[in-house]
């Protein structure tokens, strides 16, 4: 499996892109038909890569750092539930073309503007219930203290790889000044107004091949699982990119 390190933060602990939910609940089949799997073909094989959400029949958002190269490298799979087995909901969508933020650096502190807009080649079939769209935060909305859902396919813990079946997890959304000052210790990190944050418990966070995947408060798509702590411990909060924030920008493109 591939899975995109974009920097290591010296410190106490590492820093990460992406990051199963660790400690999280099991999802049934079609529980949160917005989420998508992000698939990379390589070795003439398809791999999980990354988590994306359904946001309309044609778009479906994920992080930049997920995202490169040829459009035709990638596929968007929809209605997943196993990775492994034929569930019979699945829906595997060619894309037709993806934009990744201008401003996007992989590079920087707090890799900013991890935010990408993937089209699909055809419509997904929202008739299919394991397939749905959610909507957008508005612009400038605020969600401090609001319990908040993440979702993936992604770790277990740190050294573990991915699960076969996505999980979920719920805690509340902190404000980037509490963010900021949870992660201070940490060097080389920011916490940047393009953000928005939560906080696990101890043994539940994000973790790798979460990345990209939907954060959702109060029935919207609030924030993109962009980086958090390596050893996915739940003690330093995740940090997503911020929809209020790009809202604007996804719709103008």
């Amino acid at each position: 499996m591939l899975y995109l390190v974009l920097l290591a933060i010296t410190g106490c602990v590492s820093a990460r892109p992406g990051s199963r939910i660790a400690g999280g609940t099991p999802l049934t089949p079609g529980e949160l038909p917005y989420l998508a799997s992000v698939q990379l073909h390589s070795s003439n094989a398809w791999y999980h890569l990354c988590g994306g959400t359904l946001i309309s029949e044609t778009r479906v958002l994920t992080a930049a750092h997920c995202i490169s190269g040829a459009a035709t490298d990638y596929r968007i799979v929809l209605g997943e539930h196993s990775l492994s087995q034929v569930d019979g909901t699945e829906e595997y969508a060619s894309i037709a073309s993806f934009v990744t933020h201008p401003d996007y650096n992989g590079n920087a502190a707090g890799f900013p503007n991890d935010i990408a807009i993937v089209t699909l080649a055809n419509n997904a079939d929202t008739s299919n219930s394991a397939i749905g769209i959610i909507p957008l935060a508005d612009a400038g909305a605020d969600f401090t203290g609001v319990d908040c859902t993440i979702s993936g396919w992604g770790s277990l813990a740190g050294s573990v790889a991915l699960q076969d079946t996505p999980s979920k997890a719920t805690f509340p959304a902190i404000s980037n000044a509490a963010c900021a000052s949870l992660w201070a210790p940490v060097s080389n990190t920011i916490i940047l107004p393009s953000h928005v944050c939560m906080v696990g418990t101890a043994g539940q966070a994000a973790c790798h091949y979460d990345n990209g995947g939907p954060m959702v408060c109060n029935g919207v798509l609030v924030g993109l699982i962009s980086w958090g702590d390596s050893s996915c411990e739940g003690t330093l909060p995740a940090v997503m990119a911020s929809i209020p924030y790009f809202r604007t920008w996804i719709e103008a493109n």
